[in-house]
């Protein structure tokens, strides 16, 4: 809706002219347009959001139509009628209340206007607050005014009309010296507008990233250009939120093919994280045995598997719903943060130039996986910030203590802090080259920097090797082995 459709529109919800609203100050106009137009886009994306969850759950628009109904619907979106939001909180609120604001600065500016009188809408819609306030006359300083400003509660269509005292005596209109029983205003209404000569309105940094969004930013632009031509507008940024990317932003991740689509996004926009490709493979629902397998990586080929599993913990199922929180700014659950850290761990075994070319023994292996997951609990702030959200150690602890390798990856990070082996740069280098002779180049590493002799590092080497699968016994033996 362009905003001077919008502004058509508007006009027929509130109780003015149109003459009266073209002589309101524009910057309340612009005001009130851009917020009921970013938040209409809001109301718009959540009722997806709630559509797409039921989707991942498995159920059709049909069934969720029909257990949740579209009272449901509009309840989980936030602007049904038992909350009142959209059309009244938002679009009446946000307008009455630019609509006032402007009344107010307009007063504020005139010295002919001595007298204010409350103005309501006397019909059966009129509420309480506003029916025991309507006619009310009062000079424009007096303190009646500073708590008893329209809008008055949502809905409100109250406004105020300025009086000359020219018109007091024509008319023969007189003050109201003693005021009626009245109900008080709702939270957060009522009260005068604070405003500054020369206010303009700006909008900030999360504002102009919703309009991007929504595709409306150039329309905006262009109205603050029409309006304020010498105004310096914000540079126009690329969406922080790889999710809401023109080209992904439509995915709700609701198919195994979404999931897809925004992996080989992510291999085109951040090359360096899939530098030799990546083919992202679906396995349907499998037997688990001896451990569970969420998610899998085949070095050799680039092959990156997305299992469904029969367990209660489905890591595909958990991705695709903490994308979905992700583009919408929702908090994430523990599992869903499990699903994301793994697949984070994954990317980072597609980055590797080799895996390994023969069987490893145990203890290799879990050295391996055990250094990809330290590098990519490193790194994984990175992966968020990319997703619009951000890093805490702290509320990741749980997610982190959930995976296979947490106490092979714990035993590390204790080694490398008791070497003070903290060059990052040359742990991902090691990694990355290749996984072969791994356990080797770690204790040479690791014994070049305690300054141990060739016999030493091949002891840690032998260490690694028998006895790093078990967490206990290798930091018991590993003591040892430094105390000689």
């Amino acid at each position: 809706m362009p905003f001077e459709t919008a502004e058509r529109y508007l006009l027929s919800q509130i109780p003015v002219t149109k003459e009266e609203w073209e002589k309101l100050d524009k910057n309340f106009r612009l005001h009130a347009f851009t917020i009921a137009r970013l938040t209409e886009l809001d109301a718009i994306e959540r009722v997806k959001q709630h559509l797409a969850k039921a989707k991942q759950e498995g159920k059709t628009f049909k069934q969720f139509w029909e257990t949740a109904g579209k009272d449901e619907l509009l309840r989980q979106a936030g602007f049904h009628k038992s909350n009142p939001w959209y059309w009244e909180t938002v679009f009446r609120n946000n307008i009455q209340r630019a609509y006032n604001a402007g009344r107010a600065y307009q007063i504020q500016r005139s010295e002919a206007v001595e007298y204010l009188e409350f103005v309501g809408i006397r019909d059966a819609r009129q509420s309480p607050i506003c029916r025991a306030r309507s006619g009310i006359i009062k000079p424009k300083d007096d303190p009646f005014w500073a708590s008893n400003w329209p809008p008055l509660h949502h809905g409100c269509r109250s406004t105020v009309r300025a009086i000359t005292k020219y018109e007091m005596k024509w008319h023969g209109l007189k003050l109201t010296e003693k005021l009626p029983p009245m109900p008080a205003p709702q939270k957060g209404f009522g009260n005068f507008p604070q405003l500054q000569a020369g206010f303009v309105f700006q909008m900030n940094e999360k504002m102009w990233e919703r309009a991007k969004r929504y595709g409306i930013d150039e329309e905006i632009r262009k109205t603050y250009q029409r309006l304020y031509p010498s105004m310096k507008l914000p540079e126009d940024k690329e969406v922080k939120n790889l999710l809401w990317h023109e080209k992904i932003k439509h995915l709700d991740f609701s198919k195994d093919e979404h999931v897809a689509e925004f992996i080989d996004f992510l291999a085109e926009i951040r090359p360096e994280w899939f530098p030799y490709g990546v083919k992202a493979i679906f396995v349907t629902p499998i037997d688990i045995k001896d451990k569970a397998v969420f998610m899998a990586t085949e070095i050799s080929k680039r092959l990156l598997f997305l299992y469904y599993t029969k367990e209660k913990f489905n890591a595909l199922q958990q991705l695709k719903s903490a994308l979905l929180k992700l583009k919408y700014g929702k908090p994430l659950a523990k599992e869903e943060k499990y699903a994301l850290r793994a697949f984070w761990h994954e990317i980072w075994h597609l980055r590797a130039k080799k895996g390994f070319t023969y069987e490893p023994p145990d203890g290799e292996n879990y050295l391996m996986e055990a250094l990809n997951e330290y590098m990519a609990r490193e790194t994984l702030a990175e992966f968020l910030e990319s997703l619009g959200s951000s890093f805490s150690k702290k509320q990741w602890e749980e997610a982190f203590s959930m995976s296979g390798y947490h106490e092979h990856v714990e035993n590390l990070i204790q080694v490398l802090r008791f070497t003070k082996l903290t060059d990052l740069p040359r742990l991902k280098e090691i990694l990355l080259e290749r996984y072969d002779g791994l356990s080797y180049t770690i204790s040479k590493l690791i014994g070049e920097k305690l300054g141990w002799s060739e016999s030493k590092i091949a002891s840690l080497h032998n260490l690694i090797v028998d006895y790093f699968k078990n967490s206990d016994k290798f930091i018991q033996e590993f003591k040892k082995l430094v105390e000689k």
